[in-house]
């Protein structure tokens, strides 16, 4: 049906996005290890960004479970 195809075309579109995600997070978490000794500040905002990528992923990842 439509709606059978519509629902795989968006995990597919989800599953897109999570692996997105995952590329982002690899570039932030090295971000946030060579922020360690240079600056501090920054690494915290770096944290945070990694923390709502991590949050967002973990919604998709649920959608895609349920």
């Amino acid at each position: 049906s439509t709606l059978d195809r519509s629902s795989a075309a968006s995990d597919v579109y989800k599953r897109q996005v999570i692996s997105d995600i995952d590329a982002i997070l690899i570039d932030v978490k090295a971000a946030i290890d060579g922020l360690d000794e240079v600056d501090l500040t920054s690494q915290d905002v770096a944290i945070e960004i990694m923390r709502g990528l991590e949050k967002d992923r973990w919604f998709l990842v649920s959608h895609i479970a349920a």
